[in-house]
C-alpha cells in the first residue's frame, strides 16, 4: 500500500444508489487531518437528517496511514471497513466518504451491506474526479483585530481560490491548506503582511 501513487478527491460530490428499497447517498470530502472528520460528518448528518445510519471513513497522511472507519450503527464489519476498502483500492488519500442508509424495510444482510456500501463508496468516489495527491501544509494565521477583513482580502488575491479557507473572526484566526510546493511563495506573502502590521503571527502543520 505504502510508495504508491495516491490520489485525492478533485471536488466533493453525491452519489445514490438503491438496494431493496433501501437508498444510499454517499458524500465524499476533502479532509487534511482525522480531526476535520468530525466536522465532515456533522455536514452529512444535517443534509440528510432522517437517515437510519451514517457509516463512514477516511484516510489521511503522505501514504494514506492515517485511517479509520465505523460502521455507523450497522453490523460489526458489514459498511465501514467496505468504504475504507473503496479508499483503499483506489489509493485515495486526504479524503472521507460519508454513506448515509435510509432503511427500505427489507434486511440485506451481511454480504448485502458489504456490497452496498463498498459501491456507494466508489461511486462517489469516481464521481469525485480523482487527480493525483499533492502533499499539503495547513497553514493558521493570526491577524491584528483591526486587519482581519483586510488580510482576508489580500489572502484571497494571493491564493486566487477560497477553497478550504476556514475564518475564526471572533479570535482573528484565517486557516487554510496549500500545496508543499507553494509555501515559499506563501510564506514570502506572509512576512510582508507581517511587515505591514496586518499579521500577529503564523503556524504550519505538515
Amino acid at each position: 500500500m505504502f510508495g504508491k501513487a495516491l490520489f485525492t478527491v478533485k471536488t466533493e460530490a453525491l452519489w445514490e444508489l438503491s438496494r431493496e428499497k433501501s437508498r444510499f447517498v454517499a458524500m465524499s470530502f476533502r479532509v487534511f487531518c482525522p480531526e476535520e472528520s468530525r466536522e465532515k460528518l456533522k455536514k452529512a448528518m444535517e443534509c440528510y437528517p432522517q437517515a437510519t445510519h451514517y457509516v463512514y471513513a477516511f484516510r489521511c497522511g503522505p501514504q494514506g496511514e492515517k485511517e479509520y472507519a465505523s460502521d455507523g450503527g450497522e453490523p460489526k464489519g458489514s459498511a465501514g471497513r467496505s468504504v475504507l476498502g473503496a479508499l483503499r483500492r483506489l489509493a485515495v488519500t486526504n479524503s472521507m466518504v460519508v454513506v448515509a442508509r435510509y432503511f427500505g424495510g427489507k434486511k440485506l444482510g451481511i454480504r448485502g451491506l458489504i456490497e452496498a456500501y463498498g459501491d456507494a463508496a466508489a461511486g462517489v468516489l469516481k464521481a469525485s474526479e480523482l487527480i493525483p495527491y499533492v502533499q499539503e501544509e495547513r497553514i493558521t494565521v493570526t491577524t491584528e483585530p483591526q486587519a482581519f477583513e483586510l488580510f482576508v482580502h489580500r489572502l484571497l488575491q494571493h491564493l486566487k481560490t477560497k477553497e478550504r479557507l476556514k475564518l475564526e473572526r471572533a479570535c482573528c484566526e484565517v486557516s487554510f491548506t496549500i500545496p508543499e510546493n507553494q509555501k515559499d511563495a506563501l510564506f514570502g506573502f506572509l512576512e510582508r503582511e507581517y511587515l505591514r502590521g496586518t499579521v500577529k503571527h503564523f503556524t504550519k502543520e505538515g
